[in-house]
């Protein structure tokens, strides 16, 4: 299996979690083996088992390493303003989909066939953790008076991560073909209008 493109990560353990999620996305969790990570990785099979005992802790490393993500936003970005502000949320909410199109639908499908365990802690500890998070988002924009306060925070930040796993599954049946779909920038504009303080 081919892994494709340049990878910019600094550790061996961050190229194999790139080479892993590229392949788990592609061909799914129970197709790819640990001997081709390895091998796509350019690692001895001794080497990958070191720093990954099992295949789902791979699994479980790269959504770890998602939420890295997520708290290095919030450690680098403040809100001063309605235009700061407006564009943070804009740019965690790229980050959501950033996050969440790591994973296809069909390889998260393979990974609960697999490991069904391991699956439901992942999807409900990750959906979880996006909602809390978009959640204190918005709340420092009512702080700022730039998104109303007669809104459930709460339900948006369902309805905004439960777009952005919409739109990041085009194989989830909508009666529309998939050119026609909006993209999640429509989308979440959209929302981000209805919110925010005229």
């Amino acid at each position: 299996m081919e892994g494709g493109g340049l990878l910019t990560s600094e550790t061996p353990k961050d190229r194999i979690l790139d080479i892993a999620e590229r392949l788990f996305f592609r061909f799914g969790y129970q197709r790819v083996t640990t001997e081709e990570i390895a091998r796509e990785a350019g690692v001895s099979k001794r080497t990958l088992y070191e720093m990954f005992p099992a295949k789902s802790d791979i699994v479980l490393r790269s959504f770890e390493r998602a939420e890295k993500d997520v708290d290095a936003f919030f450690a680098t970005t403040s809100f001063d303003d309605c235009t700061s502000y407006f564009n943070g949320l804009s740019t965690f909410l790229h980050l959501i989909v950033t996050v969440n199109s790591r994973y296809s639908a069909p390889m998260m499908d393979d990974l609960k066939v697999a490991d069904e365990a391991l699956y439901e802690r992942i999807t409900s500890f990750h959906r979880r953790y996006l909602c809390d998070r978009l959640k204190e988002i918005l709340h420092q924009g009512v702080q700022l008076r730039c998104v109303r306060n007669d809104i459930s925070l709460e339900v948006m930040a369902v309805i905004f991560t439960t777009a952005a796993q919409f739109l990041l599954h085009p194989d989830t049946p909508t009666g529309r073909p998939a050119e026609e779909r909006p993209t999640p920038h429509m989308v979440f504009s959209t929302l981000i209008d209805g919110i925010l303080v005229p």
